[in-house]
Formats: structure tokens, C-alpha cells, sequence
């Protein structure tokens, strides 16, 4: 079965109630999209200064897979938790190692 984007929403709904106790945006859309990476969360930085997340696209070329479809929602549920923060190395890694220790991936990779 292929993926759709209520299956990512799914994915975003119950891992935001689960391992982020509710604090992400609930409304952010996700959704699959022609795009060469896994997975992109496009953030907006305020006139206030402040970052905003806008939505999270996933690439199409995994809609085969829920539970890759769900590990990168997961992924960019991080940026979306941490806007204002970029690149992947030292708080990113630290962010998900403590999603997994959580169980986050547990029944998924």
C-alpha cells in the first residue's frame, strides 16, 4: 500500500502525543512532495525575529515505506521542535538519541 498524506499527518498526530507532549504545532501540515531530499521542514523567520515552522514536505520516493515515511517525519519533527536551530551534528544527534532511548523507533527500523 502506498502512503498518503494522512498517513504522515497520522505519523506527525500520534508521535507529537507521544514524544512531544502535544507542544508542536498541532495544525502543521505534512505532506509528500517531488523533492530530491527525505525530508525538508521549511521555516520562516519572523519580523519579530523569531522562526517559524511552515510545513514539512516528504519526498514521494518513500511513500513504499511507512516505516521510513514515519522515521523521517520523526527527523523533521526536530526541526520543527527547534526552529531557530540548524545542521544536523551536536544538538540534533543529541535530540534524536534521546527520541530513541524514548522507544521512538522501537517496531520502526
Amino acid at each position: 500500500m502506498m502512503g498518503t498524506n494522512w498517513h504522515l499527518e497520522d505519523f506527525y498526530r500520534r508521535l507529537n502525543k507521544k514524544y512531544f507532549g502535544n507542544s508542536l504545532p498541532k495544525d502543521m501540515p505534512v505532506y509528500y512532495k517531488d523533492i530530491d531530499v527525505l525530508g525538508n521542514t521549511v521555516i520562516m523567520k519572523t519580523t519579530s525575529g523569531q522562526y517559524r515552522p511552515l510545513y514539512i514536505q516528504i519526498t514521494k520516493k518513500i511513500r513504499f515505506s511507512a516505516r521510513l515515511s514515519q522515521q523521517t517525519v520523526l527527523h523533521e519533527m526536530v526541526h520543527v521542535a527547534y526552529p531557530e536551530k540548524r545542521g544536523h551534528r551536536g544538538w540534533f544527534d543529541k535530540k534524536m538519541l534521546q527520541l530513541m532511548k524514548r522507544g521512538a523507533m522501537n517496531g520502526v527500523w
